[in-house]
């Protein structure tokens, strides 16, 4: 199996927004991923999604929340994942950068109606 997960933002203070990655059949709405990134002192060995094959990681990411279009307010709802966004407690930087991100697939997602 191929895939690509995009990234839609650069990192902000180690946080970012990625298409989903999901284990079976994805559900039937539009959303994105808001990722925490890590540095490893020591490498792992991880499957290359692309290529399948194995490779040396020193990072790694984590699932921070969610953001969900909802198409009748036509705008995006922030689904945290337990409280791992309470726990980070992003900076005005990172909340920025998403609510940037918000506005401009919210306007491409209007004009393709």
């Amino acid at each position: 199996m191929e895939y690509r997960t995009k990234e839609y933002t650069l990192r902000v203070n180690g946080v970012q927004v990625r298409d989903c990655v999901w284990l079976g059949t994805p559900p039937k709405r539009i959303m994105y991923d808001v990722v925490k990134w890590e540095e490893r002192s020591e490498p792992t060995i991880v499957v290359n999604a692309v290529t399948g094959q194995l490779e040396y990681s020193f990072e790694n990411c984590y699932s921070l929340a969610h953001l969900v279009w909802n198409p009748k307010e036509e705008w995006f709802e922030l689904e945290g994942v337990g409280t791992r966004w309470l726990e980070e407690a992003p900076s005005k930087e990172v909340c920025d950068m998403l609510l940037e991100f918000c506005a401009k697939t919210a306007k491409e997602l209007r004009e393709d109606v």
